[in-house]
């Protein structure tokens, strides 16, 4: 990523609702799927292996908490 592009990634921008999903190998339930939506805060990119990984720091929902998704999880979701 340029340094320009740091707000913008691939139709997403900082503040977007997003939703993606997660595998929960805990669930007892049988449905190891959970369903997360949050905001996006901001764009990481790793360029530690043979090709870089986009992340994008998402604050979820739920727990308020900040965390690291892959942008190819994400979906954003239109809002009023």
């Amino acid at each position: 990523m340029k340094s320009n592009e740091n707000d913008y990634f691939k139709g997403l921008k900082v503040g977007d609702y997003v939703r993606w999903r997660e595998m929960n190998p805990y669930d007892d339930e049988g449905t190891p799927i959970v369903e997360r939506h949050g905001l996006i805060v901001s764009f990481r990119m790793i360029n530690e292996f043979a090709r870089p990984f986009i992340y994008v720091n998402v604050m979820e929902n739920k727990s308020g908490r900040v965390m690291p998704v892959l942008v190819h999880k994400l979906e954003k979701l239109e809002t009023n």
